[in-house]
């Protein structure tokens, strides 16, 4: 199957296909991140901020926010959820961008998919994997800058994101030998 009809690419017979002009498999692959060295933030730009507000975090990512309930609160308990919210945020960022995306930047930067990567397709793997802990490490130190009064961060429960315990805990009730396809399976889904 092709890139043009489902999720695979790389075919073995692109050079007889009818397609292939469309197909990105058949193309040589071309970087997006030639200026990489001297755009990225983590190569050359300064600290992105010192002090972190709720104003981050838009009130519309936070439904709770309209409920009447909640719109009877005092200013000061309706800043404590947006500070909730963005603190909560800044945690699944930060554990999305080490458990999944930099695993699976990690494997194809060091070929360990069975597929045939190119060197500079691996370069890119290496910037990409720079950008994304960039990225955790960002939102790391805008959570411990997040003001929530004399609530302690424990409150808002740092730990792994639902969505990667429930995958983990599906995944560990198979075979071991199914456990590493599901495992990389579910990191491709998470992308």
């Amino acid at each position: 199957m092709c890139g043009l009809i489902g999720f695979f690419v790389g075919c073995d017979l692109a050079i007889a296909c009818p397609k292939r002009n469309l197909c990105t498999s058949s193309r040589p692959y071309r970087s997006s991140f030639n200026k990489w060295d001297s755009r990225a933030s983590v190569r050359n730009a300064p600290r992105r901020m010192d002090k972190v507000n709720s104003a981050l975090f838009p009130e519309r990512f936070l439904p709770v926010l309209k409920h009447d309930l909640v719109q009877e609160l005092d200013g000061n308990s309706r800043e404590l959820l947006r500070k909730s919210g963005l603190y909560r945020f800044l945690n699944f960022t930060h554990k999305l961008e080490i458990l999944v995306v930099n695993t699976v930047t990690a494997n194809i930067a060091l070929g360990r998919y069975n597929t045939d990567f190119t060197d500079e397709v691996r370069l890119d793997a290496h910037r990409i994997y720079v950008d994304e802990a960039y990225h955790a490490l960002f939102s790391f130190e805008l959570m411990q800058k997040v003001n929530v009064g004399n609530i302690a961060p424990a409150a808002f429960q740092e730990g792994t994101p639902a969505f990667i315990r429930r995958t983990q805990e599906l995944i560990e009730g198979h075979i071991p030998g199914d456990r590493a396809l599901l495992s990389y399976a579910q990191k491709l889904v998470t992308l």
